[in-house]
């Protein structure tokens, strides 16, 4: 079992864990977590093992970067402490998860993180794992490379229980014809529209008392917010990249000290034939292909050209006119052309997502190093670069310290980092007026306590990973009421509102009541002056009708006179429930789709269960 297991991981879904689980753990500072720190301030204890103060402000940072990366400030603006608390949750989690897979004998080998680790794509340049790429993106995410390691060790160690359920979660035909019933279920449906126009010849009046009473009783809702404008100094390699010329001795330096960044990548030049498969073709038809794409092949090692067995055979075959490097080439085949270096090398037949595939390769053109002359600017570029974060690290460390020491003024770093100190119009904590306010971080930081109360310069705050900016307060709004003479209108307008929807609600239960007592559909129509709507048979994902009424119509009961109401956009619906007809498959092959989706919606379900048994029965302190 655990051996199927390691073989699946070495296919398709390595790439899914590393992509999905390397996002998810590493947002947590899974190095600090793992090896510890030097403080003794204690926050939780996972059945004796610590968690430290600095762990969870490291993973606190990276859940905050996370969302940021997804753009998800509408969490970020509202989070807060929870921060904090989601992230000590995954630090907790995650000790739970290790010890149990450990306590199990798990355990990943040097061996396993290093094929994992070369075999990530985006550590990759022209299909070859590259150091300076590797390094390059670990000095963007803040990671060394023991952390890094550690990181996918504790990943793989961590997923194998994991792998093992859900691998091992099935479905039963009864539990398939159960959910193929109800998830294709049909239904026979009525409805009448009530909109709240239809009840307008009755126009709404309202006192002032009732505008004023609703004012005194809502004034928080019409509360403008507190606001306020800051001024900061940005410190970016932007500012930076002017102020560098590297002379032609660095240039060559650099060139000669990393030549692989400045290489021509190998080249091909192929035939290939492919014998097609057809979309979900059966085992006997994969068979039958390979066994022809493999006659094919001994054919072509006899002499026989590869075009003629094509021909002969009505087969498409495809003829490379032009060089191609390998990440250019389909990812199927770049392993096998890795080894084809010679011109006339005849690859056996390879499996590809839609048949067999047999490749003759016709040129082939070695990596060349590029000489300095011809990619001079390049390599400046790179070394402006280099030299460039250099120099932004040293002056972060003097704007961090200068801003530190003069918390009551923004001159001092700013004099003696030639930067100029910007403004910004007003804003609030929840919304920003330019790019630069709407930042989650700058806003989170004006309205700090040290920064807002106290009047000190901000924390250097991390903009983008070559960007960084302190501010303090220039002016400050407190909160204050919007006088009821400027909200007067909208309120009027709300009430109208409110009251109409009161009385659309009214006459829809009214209406209920009386279907419900024995009155006839055509009888409520001819009386209300409305008409029934008949879609016919939906399912639930028709778009005949607004989803409001479809998710009522589906709600509703498999009785004898059986309504409901739908609230819709602009008024109320009446549903009607006439029959229901269990579901059916509209092709065969959707059986494995419904079945697969149980299997795995299970085995996520079982994996859950067990992350939770063991997260209630592990001896968790939450230090106060």
């Amino acid at each position: 079992m655990l051996q199927s297991i390691r073989d699946k991981t070495h296919g398709w879904i390595a790439g899914i864990i590393i992509s999905i689980l390397i996002l998810s753990f590493g947002m947590w500072g899974i190095h600090s977590y793992l090896v510890g720190g030097s403080t003794s301030d204690v926050v939780a204890k996972v059945n004796g093992v610590e968690i430290i103060q600095t762990q969870l402000s490291a993973a606190t940072e990276r859940l905050r970067r996370q969302l940021e990366l997804q753009k998800r400030n509408d969490l970020l603006a509202t989070a807060g402490s929870n921060l904090r608390e989601n992230a000590l949750q995954a630090l907790i989690n995650l000790q739970v998860l290790k010890q149990s897979s450990l306590n199990q004998d798990y355990r990943i080998s040097q061996m396993q993180v290093e094929e994992y680790l070369e075999n990530i794509p985006d550590f990759k340049v022209n299909g070859q794992f590259s150091v300076s790429r590797f390094q390059e993106m670990l000095n963007a995410t803040l990671f060394t490379t023991n952390d890094f390691l550690d990181l996918i060790r504790s990943t793989l160690l961590i997923d194998q229980p994991r792998l093992g359920i859900i691998f091992s979660s099935f479905s039963l035909p009864n539990e398939v014809n159960d959910s193929i019933a109800l998830i294709n279920q049909q239904r026979d449906i009525t409805y009448i529209l009530l909109p709240f126009k239809s009840l307008s010849k009755s126009p709404v009046t309202l006192s002032q008392n009732t505008i004023q009473a609703y004012y005194n009783q809502h004034i928080k809702d019409f509360q403008k917010p507190e606001t306020v404008s800051v001024e900061y100094i940005l410190l970016s390699t932007k500012d930076l990249v002017n102020k560098i010329h590297p002379n032609d001795a660095e240039l060559l330096k650099y060139y000669n000290e990393t030549p692989e960044s400045f290489n021509l990548p190998a080249q091909w030049k192929f035939i290939s034939i492919l014998i097609p498969i057809e979309k979900n073709a059966s085992p006997e038809t994969y068979k039958a292909a390979e066994a022809k794409s493999n006659e094919m092949y001994k054919e072509a090692q006899q002499g026989k050209d590869l075009t003629a067995i094509a021909h002969s055979l009505s087969i498409d075959n495809t003829h490379s006119n032009h060089f191609i490097t390998l990440n250019n080439a389909p990812g199927e085949i770049q392993n096998a052309l890795l080894d084809a270096t010679k011109p006339g090398t005849l690859i056996k037949p390879i499996q590809v997502h839609n048949g067999f595939m047999i490749i003759k390769v016709i040129d082939y053109k070695k990596p060349e190093v590029q000489p300095y002359d011809k990619v001079k600017e390049q390599v400046k570029s790179a070394v402006i670069l280099q030299r460039s974060q250099e120099q932004l690290a040293a002056a972060k460390e003097k704007l961090t310290n200068i801003s530190y020491e003069h918390p009551s003024s923004l001159k001092p770093a700013a004099d003696a980092l030639g930067l100029t100190i910007q403004t910004t119009g007003l804003f609030s904590k929840d919304k920003g007026n330019d790019d630069f306010s709407n930042n989650p971080k700058i806003r989170e930081a004006a309205f700090s306590s040290d920064v807002l109360n106290a009047l000190n310069n901000s924390d250097v705050i991390p903009i983008t990973n070559d960007t960084v900016v302190v501010l303090r307060i220039k002016s400050h709004s407190p909160s204050t009421s919007s006088p009821l003479s400027e909200v007067q209108q909208q309120i009027t307008e709300k009430l109208k509102t409110i009251e109409m929807e009161n009385r659309t609600s009214q006459l829809a239960n009214k209406i209920i009541s009386k279907l419900k007592a024995g009155t006839t559909p055509e009888s409520i129509a001819k009386e209300y002056n409305i008409t029934w709507v008949n879609p016919g048979l939906v399912t639930r994902h028709s778009t005949k009708v607004d989803p409001a009424i479809l998710d009522q119509a589906f709600d509703l009961p498999k009785v004898e006179k059986s309504y409901g109401i739908a609230k819709i956009t602009n008024g109320y619906a009446i549903v009607s429930l006439k029959s229901i007809q269990d579901g059916t498959l509209n092709h065969s092959e959707d059986y494995d789709i419904f079945s697969e989706q149980i299997q795995n919606t299970q085995g996520l379900l079982e994996y859950q269960l067990y992350k939770q048994s063991l997260i209630k029965k592990a001896n968790i302190i939450i230090e106060q």
